[in-house]
């Protein structure tokens, strides 16, 4: 029998009473152990039986496992302030402890059923969905995988590690494939190494994930970047020139500018919205957001609000407002019920 007719054939002996299914799925567990979908089974039994524990159990359970989190996040912690403290073989030896420990118990292997990822929010657990297209069961790993790995990263960084930086990197992307905050360092990794067209073809990669406006900023920012280092006058004053319609406060784009009137001792106009599309269609970058970020916020924004969940809606649809502007997505959410 496959899972599925399996884990049909256990609910169906369930009673109802918690005591009696406590143990019958125990005995399912051992029963099924060794079998080729064992993990999977007793993994989804597992789930079964947290919903038979009693309430003042379930409550001995979530403290220790909030307290195993809360152990792991103060030494993450004391690592933070040892790199702040430019103390980077006493940061990086506390992070790799938490890791080691992490790596041997396992806790979040994926199996072919579920796979598990550290989102940090809805829309890019929606934008995994839509870029990935995965056929097993989601499920958020309770400890912040990604984030752990991306402190490794950095302290590599601080370390001038830089292939041991990209590495790190690219495991806290396996955790969370669409944080763009996680693939500009990894991208990072790559400058670092003098690899200019492997930061610019990750950074192309970026854009389907930023959907904030300082990350939108940060990715053509990153093409002004390569192309002032190609010596690509007119495309890198375009590229820094749409990152400041982002983030216009950026003193960074702002300074870029400033280098390249230096470098080149003449101010570069920024090209017409018609060579600028041209520049975007020869080198492969878009001409704003990504074209998938708007209509996909809109269109969840849409489907939340029809399920009456407006708090939903307005978080989806705010996200299209901070991007566009546009005062028809405010009015939509000035519609809105107001929160008692």
């Amino acid at each position: 029998m496959g899972f599925e007719e399996i884990m049909r054939t256990i609910t169906a002996g369930m009673t109802g009473e918690k005591e009696k299914d406590a143990k019958y799925l125990v005995e399912q567990m051992e029963k099924y152990k060794d079998h080729e979908m064992g993990k999977e089974i007793v993994r989804a039994c597992g789930r079964l039986l947290y919903n038979c524990i009693p309430e003042d159990d379930k409550n001995k359970l979530e403290r220790f496992v909030n307290n195993n989190r809360m152990s792991y996040e103060s030494v993450l912690d004391e690592a933070r302030f040892k790199q702040h403290e430019k103390k980077y073989d006493e940061a990086l030896n506390l992070v790799e402890g938490v890791i080691r420990n992490l790596e041997e118990i396992n806790l979040f292997a994926d199996d072919q059923v579920s796979e598990y990822h550290c989102f940090n929010e809805f829309f890019e657990a929606m934008l995994y969905r839509h870029y990935a297209k995965p056929t097993k069961d989601q499920r958020q790993a309770s400890i912040p995988m990604d984030e752990i790995y991306l402190l490794q990263g950095s302290i590599l960084i601080d370390l001038r590690r830089y292939s041991d930086a990209e590495s790190a990197l690219a495991k806290a992307m396996r955790w969370n494939p669409v944080n763009a905050r996680i693939a500009f360092e990894h991208a990072e990794t790559r400058k670092l190494q003098g690899d200019m067209d492997g930061f610019f073809q990750l950074t192309l990669d970026t854009f389907r994930y930023a959907f904030r406006p300082k990350d939108v900023a940060r990715c053509f920012r990153n093409l002004g970047f390569y192309f002032t280092e190609k010596e690509l006058w007119k495309e890198s004053v375009a590229c820094f020139t749409m990152s400041l319609q982002y983030e216009p406060e950026s003193t960074m784009a702002m300074s870029e500018l400033y280098y390249i009137q230096q470098k080149t001792g003449r101010i570069i106009p920024p090209p017409s919205m018609e060579e600028y599309k041209k520049i975007s269609e020869k080198y492969g970058f878009p001409v704003r957001v990504h074209p998938d970020i708007l209509p996909l916020a809109f269109a969840y924004g849409n489907q939340l609000k029809e399920n009456g969940d407006y708090e939903g809606a307005r978080y989806c649809w705010q996200i299209v407002y901070d991007l566009t502007g546009a005062e028809e997505i405010k009015e939509r959410m000035n519609q809105f019920p107001k929160e008692e």
